[in-house]
């Protein structure tokens, strides 16, 4: 058979770039160094890949009744919700993802001044077939905060649980690395009172 190797089919080399301090071609580092001890150089540069685009809401009455209830406590009581939807082509972006909400869910939960906590619900294997047979996925979270701190967009609880969710709902992509599309909805006050 052949045994010859195609470049295109021969997976991509991890790079190290670390330096190394075990080159006996000069002084050890940092009084010697050289172009074989000396890490790659790494170029930056903007990622062109958009997680989403833009998220619809295709039921708005249930994003109403989720922010009226929020409001009707003066919006001091947080809450949060699970949203079940699909991905969809954007065509108003170049290879856009439009994330398309079709119902949202609101999961038994303690909430107070400055977050919510979802609790153990029972419905959630009758919430996923009921999902299922509609081929809608969960795909995101919406929540509520007053935080309306202009430099500090998101606080670290907020942050840290979509970095959860992030990780718990990713999906294998064609390249065989994991990435996800979880989102993430923030419901909160402008300066004008406006949500």
């Amino acid at each position: 058979g052949d045994t010859g190797k195609c470049n295109n089919c021969t997976p991509p080399l991890d790079i190290c770039y670390k330096m190394n301090l075990n080159c006996r071609n000069h002084e050890p580092y940092p009084k010697g160094l050289c172009v074989k001890c000396m890490p790659p150089a790494v170029v930056l540069s903007r990622q062109p890949y958009r997680h989403v685009d833009y998220v619809s809401f295709m039921n708005s009455e249930d994003l109403q009744s989720f922010v009226q209830s929020w409001q009707k406590k003066d919006c001091l009581i947080q809450q949060v919700g699970f949203l079940f939807g699909y991905f969809a082509e954007d065509p108003n972006y170049s290879n856009g993802i439009r994330a398309v909400i079709e119902y949202l869910y609101i999961p038994p939960q303690k909430g107070d001044h400055d977050s919510s906590i979802v609790l153990h619900d029972n419905n959630s294997k009758i919430i996923d077939e009921i999902a299922d047979a509609l081929s809608l996925e969960f795909i995101g979270w919406i929540f509520t905060t007053i935080n309306t701190d202009k430099d500090n967009y998101m606080c670290s609880y907020d942050i840290k649980k979509a970095a959860i969710y992030q990780e718990q709902y990713k999906l294998k992509h064609n390249s065989g690395y994991f990435v996800s599309k979880f989102i993430t909805v923030m419901v909160k006050p402008k300066d004008d009172g406006n949500i």
